[in-house]
C-alpha cells in the first residue's frame, strides 16, 4: 500500500550532531534508540488525546484506538546522511478499517502529529509555563508516556545532540537540559518508586526422609534469606472526569490525588474534599476513589450534604467550583 504525506506542511527536521562528530556515518543502535523513543512519544500522544477527546471509554472505542495507534506511525524522509539530518513526517495513508466512532481518522492524524510536533519540539521543554500546561492537559501516566522517553533516550544523554527545526536549513533549536528536580517531578513523576524498606522474604529447605542423597550425604535444614526491594506505583491519580448514575461528569480542573502505601496498602487521599479510600491493589483503590466522589457528587446533586456543619459547607463550596462549567 503506497504511504502519504505532505512534506511541506507535515514535517518536523531533526538534526543528529555526535560527540565525537563522526562525517557521515552513526551506530545503528543509536539511530534506533532516536527513532525508537521519538515514535512511543508520539504514539503516546496520540493515544492520551483520544482518551481526553471522547469521554466515554466503550468497547467500540478501545479496540478502534487499537487499531489506530497500529496504523499511526512516523515516516522518516529526506535523510541525508552528510548532513545528519532527516525529517519525520506522519503517515498519511488511508484507514484499511471501516472506523465507525474515529470517523475523522485522517483528521485526527494529523492534527495528533501537529500537536506532537509544537508541544515537543521547543526548547522551552522545562520552563514553568509549559510544565504547568502540560500537568493541566494530561495526567501523570499521559505524561510519562509523552515525555519521559524524549527525556530518557534523547535530552539526558552525552553521545549526542538533537537538534530541530521547520526546514533542513533550519535546525538550530534543542533541548536544554535542566538540574530543576521540581519541574521534572511534575512534568514526568516516576511511574515506580522503590520503597524506603526491604521486603525480607524467607525460604526454608526440609528434609523429606532419612535416606542419603545422590552424593551420599544426608539432607539438612536449612534457612535462605532473600531481600528484595518492592517496587510500588505511587505517582498521584489524576482525576479530570468521572461516572455518576451513568452519566459521565466533567469536572472544571484535574484533580491530583496523593497516593501512599502504608502496610502493604495504597491509600489513595484528596483532603479538600475529605476523601481517602485503602485498597490492596492500586487499581481497586483507584476505583474506590472514583466511586466515593461519585458519591460525593450526587449527594451534592440531590442536595444532601449537611450544611450546617462547617466541614461539609467547605467541602460543598470546593465541589460546586469544580462542577462549575467553562
Amino acid at each position: 500500500m503506497q504511504t502519504f504525506f505532505n512534506k511541506a506542511k507535515q514535517a518536523v527536521y531533526i538534526r543528529i550532531e555526535l560527540q565525537p562528530a563522526q562525517e557521515g556515518m552513526i551506530e545503528a543502535s543509536t539511530l534506533a534508540k532516536i527513532l525508537n523513543a521519538l515514535e512511543t512519544s508520539f504514539v503516546n500522544l496520540a493515544e492520551a488525546e483520544i482518551q481526553n477527546r471522547y469521554s466515554g471509554q466503550t468497547s467500540a472505542l478501545k479496540k478502534e484506538t487499537k487499531l489506530f495507534l497500529a496504523a499511526t506511525k512516523l515516516m522518516v524522509v529526506d535523510f541525508d546522511f552528510a548532513r545528519m539530518t532527516f525529517a519525520l513526517a506522519p503517515d498519511l495513508s488511508p484507514a484499511d478499517y471501516p472506523f465507525k466512532v474515529l470517523t475523522n481518522f485522517m483528521a485526527i492524524k494529523e492534527a495528533c502529529f501537529k500537536l506532537w510536533v509544537d508541544t515537543v519540539f521547543t526548547d522551552a521543554f522545562f520552563s514553568a509555563d509549559v510544565v504547568e500546561k502540560m500537568a493541566e492537559k494530561y495526567s501523570a501516566k499521559q505524561r510519562i508516556g509523552i515525555f519521559k522517553p524524549v527525556y530518557d533516550e534523547l535530552i539526558n544523554q552525552e553521545g549526542f545532540t538533537i537538534y530541530f527545526g521547520n526546514d533542513a536549513t533550519s535546525t538550530s533549536k534543542k533541548w536544554l537540559k535542566t538540574d530543576d528536580q521540581a519541574l521534572l517531578t511534575k512534568l514526568m513523576p516516576e511511574a515506580v518508586k522503590k520503597a524506603k524498606e526491604a521486603v525480607e522474604t524467607y525460604y526454608q529447605l526440609v528434609k523429606t526422609g532419612e535416606e542419603n542423597d545422590l552424593f551420599g550425604k544426608r539432607s539438612t535444614y536449612k534457612k535462605v534469606l532473600v531481600t528484595e526491594t518492592a517496587r510500588q506505583d505511587v505517582y498521584p491519580y489524576q482525576v479530570k472526569k468521572v461516572k455518576v448514575d451513568q452519566k459521565v461528569v466533567f469536572l472544571s480542573r484535574q484533580l491530583s490525588a496523593e497516593v501512599q502505601v502504608k502496610d502493604g496498602f495504597y491509600q489513595i487521599s484528596l483532603p479538600e474534599l475529605q476523601i481517602s479510600v485503602t485498597e490492596k491493589q492500586r487499581a481497586d483503590a483507584e476505583k474506590a476513589f472514583d466511586a466515593a466522589l461519585a458519591q460525593l457528587i450526587d449527594r451534592f446533586n440531590k442536595g444532601n450534604l449537611n450544611s450546617t456543619n462547617q466541614k461539609s459547607r467547605t467541602v460543598f463550596l470546593k465541589l460546586k467550583e469544580l462542577l462549575t462549567e467553562h
